[in-house]
């Protein structure tokens, strides 16, 4: 396989303007018109969004459109180190600093460098962990190889180049490992710092030319990460770990001290701890994977399981249960020890072709290498001698609910339980906290039966009687537990509620009541009988209110709450509370109609009388009475258009009930007709109103005047007519 042509941009020297007058503006092209389509100014996508490391294998294309041409890089068996399983890697190209960032440095700046990485094919190699590694470039000016490259041979790079990407950045996606070369800017900064030093240090070019080919806001900050790391790559003493071997490593295991736990090996019975980890580490990050081999061995006949073939595997000790059960008797600490060698320097070794090597540049990317150090730590597990305990834990439960929790105001604390042998012994006395819960004391193996004898507030003792047995049936328990659920059967009272009237304190049938528990809880709705009566059965001790949502017919709704207590002392009781309503105050309007035009002052004031008789709500008989009258000074500045004057009797403050009205019989005027009826119906020259429906009812009684006896006094009067003399 071979580099893509984008990766030669990377690799550039004397080639890349030819490269860029060929390709680079079929590219630029191409980002406009992602631009103008998706709004998204970027060559390529896929290396613009990966931040993290990526474990699965990489596409064989560029997402951002370019096409990978793939590059194969190999090296001879004989120079493989231990850390490098494959005989050969592939290298891919990922975008380049100008293409992320054209304002650090322009994409046809000639110092313009891209990413390399090894490809997830590489996976199988045990350094790798899941991570896919950094590739760097050395030898500036020559091209990337295309097509399939061999390798012929090379070396270690020089202590200076390994000392740079052992503290920059290593991994895809991944910061540099050494804060101080961090840039800020993320991930492929650091990558780019740490190239750039590297072709420093290597002699290609100088900081200072670097520095030239930089702009934009991040060049100085960019710019002293790589000077940093050149001028650190440049103090011998950094690089003494890379020169004859790394000296302090140091190696440990993730646990000291671990439990077990039964689980079969191989079909046989028997104790295994948790996974434990080899930790290698540089005072900076864990480097198991740069472990060379392994070795493990245990005492007591316990045995060493590997997680995976990898030198750097996890693994947990196992023994069989027939020597755990002879360690158990007195009790033992089992004692595995863990170590093998690993690579001591840490290097980077050098990938070239055999066709034309001079015309190519080298890649070198990092793995072991150099002499080999030896490790090892260990790890004990306690067998402890068996003491057995047995403890019942009891949780009471409602028996009507099934919960753990109990109903209302009630309380599952208190609740006391025996527990006794088989001999029929008293060994133990149960208490239950305020969440219904009891543990015995430890008793040792054997068969008990548990009892209430003492039931907590609200419920009635649980009749059951429980049988718990205990054996001793695991050899790695020396505690055993056994759970009981005692169902406790609540008490229950009853109320009556009385809805009475406010003033005759009759039942009212009718009202409607939402009763509500202590939580505010509605536990339902209930209607008053035909004698005012709601009865509630089966309530258990807590606080309540009942709550009105409609009043009897023609009553006023009690809006306070009634609240009421259901004690302990009122079980198998009926507690009785009673709520009062008030009649509603209801009014009748009754108008008199007649024609102003047919009134005769010298007859008198017209006046006209209205009788309202019926019973009201609560059975009472009752008569009312209006006089409605028509004086001159009203008629004057009442009377209306067409002639017809109107004046009203108002009854206030009724009671409610069925009422009629009627006009009594007055001289000259005569009920002609009764209309604009509300609240009642016309019965004949009466109304009949429903004053329980409606609060307010009104009528217009229509009259004409039929007697015109205006002079009908028969008297002589004399009158004299002053004037003549003597007349």
């Amino acid at each position: 396989m071979s580099l893509s042509w984008a990766a030669s941009l990377s690799f550039c020297g004397k080639e890349y303007l030819m490269w860029y007058r060929k390709w680079g503006k079929r590219i630029l092209v191409c980002s406009l018109l992602l631009v103008l389509s998706a709004g998204i100014l970027s060559l390529d996508v896929w290396a613009s969004a990966v931040e993290e490391v990526h474990t699965e294998d990489q596409q064989e294309e560029d997402p951002g459109g370019e096409q990978m041409l793939p590059g194969i890089y190999t090296k001879e068996e004989n120079s493989r180190l231990r850390s490098a399983v494959t005989s050969q890697i592939e290298v891919k190209w990922n975008e380049s600093l100008a293409v992320f960032d054209p304002s650090l440095i322009s994409l046809d700046d000639p110092l313009n460098s891209s990413i390399k990485y090894v490809n997830a094919t590489d996976k199988e190699n045990p350094d790798m962990k899941g991570k896919q590694r950094v590739v760097y470039c050395i030898q500036y000016g020559k091209d990337g190889p295309l097509g399939t490259i061999s390798w012929t041979g090379g070396g270690k790079v020089p202590a200076d180049i390994a000392y740079l990407m052992y503290w920059g950045c290593r991994y895809l996606g991944m910061e540099s490992v050494r804060p101080a070369y961090r840039t800020g800017y993320g991930w492929k900064y650091d990558y780019m710092a740490t190239q750039y030093a590297i072709h420093i240090v290597n002699q290609e070019y100088s900081f200072e030319t670097l520095h030239d080919h930089l702009s934009g806001s991040k060049k100085e900050t960019f710019g002293a990460v790589i000077k940093k790391m050149t001028e650190d790559a440049a103090n011998a003493s950094n690089l003494l770990p890379f020169e004859e071997g790394w000296k302090d490593f140091s190696y440990t295991l993730s646990d000291s001290s671990v439990e077990w736990k039964a689980e079969a090996y191989q079909g046989e019975e028997g104790y295994t701890t948790k996974w434990i980890s080899q930790q290698l580490s540089d005072g900076q990050v864990f480097c198991s994977e740069y472990i060379q081999e392994k070795w493990a061995a245990a005492d007591h006949g316990a045995v060493i399981i590997w997680k995976d073939s990898g030198d750097a595997s996890d693994f947990r000790i196992w023994i069989p249960k027939k020597e755990y059960l002879k360690l158990q008797v007195t009790g033992a600490t089992v004692t595995a020890t863990v170590g093998g060698t690993h690579s001591l320097c840490l290097a980077g070794w050098t990938y070239r072709a055999d066709e034309n090597p001079d015309q190519y540049q080298r890649v070198t990317l990092l793995e072991g290498g150099g002499g080999t150090g030896e490790h090892s730590a260990a790890v004990t597990a306690l067998v402890p001698k068996k003491t057995i305990h047995c403890f019942i834990e009891l949780q009471k439960e409602d028996q009507e609910t099934g919960k753990a929790e109990p109903q209302g105001a009630c309380s599952f604390e208190g609740a006391v339980y025996e527990v006794r042998n088989a001999e029929g012994m008293v060994v133990d006395k149960m208490k239950t906290d305020r969440n219904g819960k009891a543990v015995s004391a430890g008793i040792g193996p054997g068969t008990y039966t548990v009892k209430e004898v003492e039931a907590p507030m609200g419920y009635e003792i649980d009749p059951k009687t429980y049988t718990v047995v205990f054996e001793n049936i695991d050899t790695e328990q020396t505690q055993y537990r056994s759970f009981l659920s005692s169902q406790e059967p609540p008490q229950k009272g009853t109320v009556l509620l009385r809805k009475l009237s406010a003033y005759s304190h009759n039942g009212l049938a009718g009202a409607v009541f939402e009763l509500y528990n202590g939580k505010n809880e509605r536990i339902g709705s209930y209607t008053s009988d035909e004698n005012g009566c709601i009865r509630i059965e089966n309530l258990v001790c807590d606080s309540y209110f009942f709550l009105e949502t409609k009043p009897p017919e023609g009553y006023e709704k009690t809006e306070k709450s009634i609240p009421f207590l259901m004690e302990a002392e009122q079980m198998g009781k009926v507690l009785e509370v009673q709520a009062e309503n008030k009649p509603k105050k209801v009014t009748l309007e009754l108008t008199k109609e007649i024609d102003a035009r047919d009134i005769n002052f010298a007859n008198g004031v017209p006046m006209f009388l209205f009788e309202v008789k019926g019973k009201d709500i609560e059975g009472n008989y009752r008569v009312y009475h209006r006089i409605i009258s028509f004086p001159l000074e009203y008629v004057e500045t009442a009377a209306n258009a067409d002639g017809t004057v109107r004046n009203k009797a108002v009854f206030e403050d009724l009671y409610p009930g069925i009422y009629q009205a009627e006009e009594m019989k007055v001289m000259r005027y005569s009920l002609t007709d009764i209309i604009e009826i509300t609240g009642g119906v016309k019965k004949n020259y009466s109304v009949e109103f429903d004053l329980i429906q409606h609060e307010k009812a009104s009528a217009v009684f229509v009259n004409r005047k039929e007697e015109w006896g205006d002079w009908s006094d028969t008297a002589l009067c004399e009158n004299q007519i002053p004037g003549k003399e003597g007349v």
